[in-house]
C-alpha cells in the first residue's frame, strides 16, 4: 500500500485486511498527518517504511512505478495483494486465501471487481462504475509495471509485453471479489483536497466549482454494495459527536407513530436552490450547525446533503413573532415531536440540540463546515449568532441564513450587512437566502 496523508481512509482500508492477511506492508510518502502513527499502532503485522515523495500524487515526482515495485520485493509471501489506501474489500474477501490455497501451478494472478464512487466534479456524472477483472493478487515476481504512465498504470505479465489481464485461465482467474474504490468520496476527517489550478485534468467546469472539491458522500452509494465496515463508519459518527458534546440522542426512544405530520414550514424553493448550491461548494460537509430549525424542513434538506452530521440547535418553544399568531396556538406545545417525527427519516444524521443559541455556546462545537442561521429575527439576536458562532466554523467553511427579506424593516438583512462591514467580509443575497464570502475577523 502507498500512502500520503491517507488518515481517514487507512481506518477503513486496513482494519479489514488485517483479518485475512499474512502482513501489509506500506511505503508512505511522508505524510503530515498521523497516518503512519496509526498504522505503526496497529502491531507487528504492520511495516511502515517513510520515504518522502519529491512530487505530489499524479505528478511525475511521484515515482509509483518504483514504489509499487519496491513494495512487492519487500513482502516476504508467495503472494502478493495489492491494496491502495481509499479502496475497501468487501466483506468476503477473505475467501482469496481459498483461491490461493487451490490455484493451479500455472496460475500467476486472480482479477477482482473494482466499484468506483463518484470522486468529483470530473466524474459527476456517474455514482457509480464498475471495473470488472482488476488484477490485484498475483504471485510474488511474476508481475511487472508498464512505465509512462502516472496514474492508471496496468501490471503487465513479466517477461511479455502484455498486460496480465489479457491472459486466460489459468495464468489470469476473474473472481467474483469486490473492492470499493472509494475515490475520496467518503472522508471522514477535516483534510480537503483540492484539484491544484495547475493540474493538466482541471477544467472549466471544476474551476468554477472552486477548483473541483470533492462533493460526493457516501450517501450516493447504493447500501446494497456498501461493505460493513463503510456503514459501520458512517452511523458511528453521530454517536461519536453526541458523546463528544455530552449530549443524548433525543431521537432515542422516540416512537413518531401517532404523531401527526406537519410540513409546513418557511424552508422555500428558491433557499432550497441556494442552498443546495452553498453545500456543493464546501468539500463533504461533515459538522453542519443549523440555528433554529422548527419543523425540520431545513434540517431534513441539510441531512440529505452532508455527509457528516446536522446539529440542530433550536429550544423549540417558538419566538415572539409565534406567540403573537393564533395559527400558532396549537402547535406551539407539540412543536418539538413533531420536529422529530419529521426528520425520522434522516435520525441517524441528526442530532437535536434543546438551547438556544445562547445556551449552545457552552457545548465544544467546532471546525463547522456550514453555519445556518435561522433563530430569532430580531436585530439583536441575529447579529449576536453571528459574533458567537462564526469564529467556531472552520477555514474553509461557509456562513449562511434565510429571511433576508423578512419584516417591514428588514432586521435580518440589515445584522447581516452591519456584521459583514465589522468584520470585513462581503455579504450576498439571493431572494430570502444570504451568504458571507470571505473569513470574518473576530470582533
Amino acid at each position: 500500500m502507498l500512502t500520503l496523508n491517507e488518515s481517514a481512509h487507512v481506518r477503513l482500508s486496513v482494519p479489514p485486511i488485517l483479518k485475512f492477511v499474512d502482513e501489509l506492508v506500506v511505503i508512505d510518502g511522508g505524510s503530515t498527518d498521523d497516518t503512519v502513527d496509526y498504522l505503526r499502532s496497529l502491531g507487528q503485522k504492520v511495516r511502515v517504511v517513510v520515504k518522502p515523495q519529491k512530487g505530489a500524487a499524479y505528478s511525475q515526482g511521484w515515482e509509483q512505478e518504483a514504489r509499487r515495485q519496491r513494495l512487492q520485493e519487500m513482502c516476504k509471501g508467495e503472494w502478493v495483494f495489492q491494496l491502495d489506501a481509499d479502496e475497501v474489500v468487501s466483506d468476503d474477501f477473505a475467501s482469496i486465501r481459498d483461491l490461493i490455497a487451490d490455484a493451479d501451478a500455472k496460475t500467476s494472478c486472480f482479477g477482482v471487481n473494482r466499484v468506483d464512487y463518484a470522486p468529483d466534479l470530473y466524474h459527476a456524472f456517474m455514482p457509480f462504475t464498475a471495473h470488472p477483472s482488476i488484477p490485484r493478487v498475483w504471485r510474488k515476481g511474476s508481475v511487472d509495471w508498464n512505465t509512462g504512465k502516472v496514474i492508471h498504470m496496468t501490471p503487465y505479465l513479466s517477461g511479455t509485453n502484455s498486460p496480465v489481464s489479457s491472459f486466460s485461465a489459468p495464468i489470469f482467474i476473474a473472481t467474483n471479489l469486490i473492492l470499493h474504490h472509494l475515490h475520496r468520496a467518503y472522508w471522514i476527517g477535516k483534510s480537503k483536497h483540492k484539484i491544484r489550478a495547475d493540474d493538466k485534468r482541471t477544467t472549466a467546469l471544476s474551476r468554477e466549482s472552486r477548483l473541483g472539491e470533492y462533493k460526493f458522500a457516501i450517501e450516493r452509494i447504493p447500501a446494497a454494495i456498501v461493505p460493513q465496515a463503510l456503514l459501520d463508519a458512517r452511523d458511528g459518527q453521530k454517536a461519536a459527536l453526541a458523546k463528544q458534546l455530552g449530549v443524548e440522542d433525543e431521537f432515542e426512544g422516540f416512537d413518531p407513530s401517532g404523531v401527526e405530520l406537519d410540513a409546513q414550514g418557511f424552508f422555500l424553493p428558491g433557499n432550497k436552490h441556494n442552498l443546495g448550491r452553498i453545500l456543493s461548494s464546501v468539500a463533504n460537509p461533515i459538522v453542519v450547525v443549523e440555528i433554529g430549525s422548527w419543523l425540520g424542513s431545513s434540517t431534513r434538506f441539510l441531512a440529505s446533503r452532508s455527509g457528516g452530521c446536522v446539529i440542530a440547535i433550536d429550544h423549540w418553544i417558538g419566538s415572539e413573532e409565534h406567540y403573537k399568531q393564533e395559527q400558532y396556538t396549537d402547535l406551539l406545545p407539540k412543536l418539538f415531536v413533531t420536529f422529530l417525527a419529521n426528520c425520522w427519516e434522516y435520525k441517524s444524521k441528526i442530532l437535536p440540540i434543546r438551547k438556544n443559541s445562547v445556551e449552545a455556546l457552552t457545548l465544544p462545537i467546532e471546525n463547522i463546515d456550514v453555519l445556518y442561521i435561522d433563530g430569532a429575527h430580531d436585530y439583536d439576536s441575529v447579529y449576536a449568532d453571528l459574533t458567537n458562532w462564526s469564529p467556531r466554523v472552520a477555514e474553509s467553511g461557509v456562513i449562511c441564513g434565510d429571511d433576508w427579506l423578512w419584516g417591514v424593516d428588514v432586521p435580518v438583512q440589515r445584522a447581516v450587512k452591519d456584521f459583514a462591514a465589522a468584520t470585513g467580509v462581503t455579504a450576498r443575497s439571493e431572494g430570502n437566502f444570504w451568504w458571507l464570502e470571505g473569513r470574518p475577523k473576530q470582533l
